[in-house]
Order: C-alpha cells, then structure tokens, then sequence
C-alpha cells in the first residue's frame, strides 16, 4: 500500500529545482523514448513544470539555474551545463561529466552484474533486490535500478475484465535476432499462440492509450526476454507495464519472477509459458496482488523517489 503523505513528499522534493527538463529523444524516435515519456508523465501528474526538449536556445531563453536534467547518452549534444543544475545520466560517456561530477547521477538498468567486484572500485548499498548504488572511481554515484510502468499510481484500474478463450496474445515492442535478440525465445510462445487459435498481436510505436487498451483486452501478454537479457537477470519493463494493465504476470525469466514478493510464474519453455497464461488469465485475486505491488513499487514515482535519495 503507498503511505499517506508520500506523493506529497516526492512532490515536495522536486519542487526544490526550479524546473525538470528532458533531454532529447522525442515521443517514437527510439526506444528509449518510451522511458523519457514515462518520467514526463510522472513528473507532471506530480505537478512539476516538465520540458521535454532539446532545443537549447529555447531553453536558455527560459533559464537553466536550479533545473534538474534527465537524459541518455546518445542526445546528450548540446545539453547546457551550469554550476546550480544536477543532472540524471543513462549511458553517458566519462569524458562528458567529469568537470560537473559532483552535479551527477548515473543511471544503469539492474542486472546481476550490479554489486559485482568487476563492476565498482567500492563498496555500495543495496536497497533491494531490484536496486543497487555505488560509486565509480571519481566518486560518482551509479544507481542501478529498472524502468517502471508508465501508469501512475491513481491510474490503475483493478476492474479490467479476465480474459476471453480465443482471443489474441499480445506483444508490444521490438522482435529481432542477434546477441541481444529475442526471436528464439518468442518462437515457442508464437506457435503455442498458434495451434490454440489465438492471434499472435504484434505493435511497436503505439501511444500509451493504445498500449494499454491492447494488451488489457489481450488473454496473455508475456514478459519474454532475449538470451542476453536472461544471462544478466535483465528486469525488462514490459513486465510492470503488462501487469499494470490489468493481464497477469508470466514471463520466461527466473529473475523477474524473483523481484516480486507475489507470485509471477515463470517457464523456460515459452510454449509451456502461453498454456500457463491461458490458465492463470483470469485469476483475479492474483492479478489483483501482482498490480497493487506494480502500484505501491514500480510506476515512475518509486524510480524518481530512488533518484532524489542518491542525487548529490
């Protein structure tokens, strides 16, 4: 359950930038796209004065003292630099921050590969099981956690109906091969999906209304991951998204399924993953329990409140 007082709080907090601005990658112009409009939607249902933008003169005529950046390392271009300003950085080389890195935050997605002795010169914290912050050998905090759904907690809706036999799977997102492909792993699930008469219903690039209206009227929507992602323990967002959409939890990841103190059944096997599916899809009680969890620990409420304990 989220604690009386602590929207406000986070709220409150943020406040104390003048404004936060986003940096760069416009709504469908990459992936991670969708992340940033995650935060912006965040951000304003909170109430904060959000610029998702990277338009620098347009920015400077409103002033950058006091703003909070948020962006990835492949828009960080123009991005201005001034002594009152704290940044949030995703896979920003060291060259550029190192002469505002006492202004810095990195972000990384969670993987195993967070805590280990390869990965920092020092010792972190562990937060749970789900997040780790360390310093790098210039003293810069890295904070490891996943993305979230894009919901905000007032947005769930526990009324979404079980689903219907017959009707369609659906997978929003990229489908590709390669080291960081996830085709082989979808194959088993799609032929499942097949011999049951059920459509196999592919997008990408859809807008949050229909993102969420597709896979809520969908009998299973897996979180399926590549065999990169399963090695590392990858946390994919899909998982929270689905879930918070109202479709149970199911995924081919031991790691996902590890992360929730309710169950999220896991197979290997994805064919063995849509039967599961099909079996569990209306099985509210349980659906119910994984979304309050989604609801109380990972919108992108939670991910800004863990950004602000670690912003220097």
């Amino acid at each position: 359950m989220l604690q009386a007082g602590w929207v406000d709080d986070l709220s409150a907090r943020l406040r104390s930038f003048r404004r936060v601005v986003v940096w760069g990658h416009p709504w469908g112009s990459h992936t991670h796209s969708y992340v940033h409009a995650g935060f912006v939607h965040a951000l304003r249902a909170l109430g904060i004065e959000t610029l998702w933008t990277d338009d620098r003169a347009a920015l400077e005529r409103l002033g950058i003292t006091q703003t909070l950046f948020i962006t990835e390392g492949q828009v960080v271009g123009d991005l201005p630099r001034d002594p009152t300003c704290r940044y949030v950085l995703h896979n920003v080389a060291r060259d550029w921050y190192l002469d505002v890195a006492g202004q810095v935050l990195l972000l990384q997605t969670h993987t195993v590969d967070a805590g280990s002795d390869e990965t920092h010169s020092s010792s972190g914290e562990r937060l749970n099981s789900y997040t780790y912050a360390a310093s790098d050998g210039d003293g810069v905090v890295c904070l490891y956690q996943p993305w979230a759904t894009d919901l905000v907690p007032d947005e769930f809706d526990f009324t979404v109906p079980p689903h219907e036999l017959g009707a369609y799977a659906a997978w929003i997102g990229t489908i590709g091969g390669g080291k960081f492909g996830n085709e082989e792993e979808l194959a088993g699930f799609r032929a499942a999906a097949a011999g049951a008469g059920a459509e196999f219903v592919h997008r990408t690039g859809l807008s949050r209304e229909a993102h969420r209206a597709l896979v809520a009227g969908s009998a299973v929507a897996p979180a399926i991951v590549g065999s990169w992602q399963l090695c590392k323990g990858y946390l994919p967002c899909r998982v929270f998204k689905n879930v918070s959409y109202g479709r149970v939890g199911i995924t081919n990841s031991p790691a996902v399924a590890s992360i929730f103190e309710q169950e999220v059944p896991w197979r290997a096997d994805t064919a063995e993953l849509f039967a599961l599916g099909i079996e569990l899809g209306d099985r509210r009680e349980l659906i119910a329990a994984q979304m309050r969890e989604v609801q109380a620990r990972h919108t992108f409420f939670n991910r800004l409140e863990t950004i602000l304990r670690y912003l220097p």
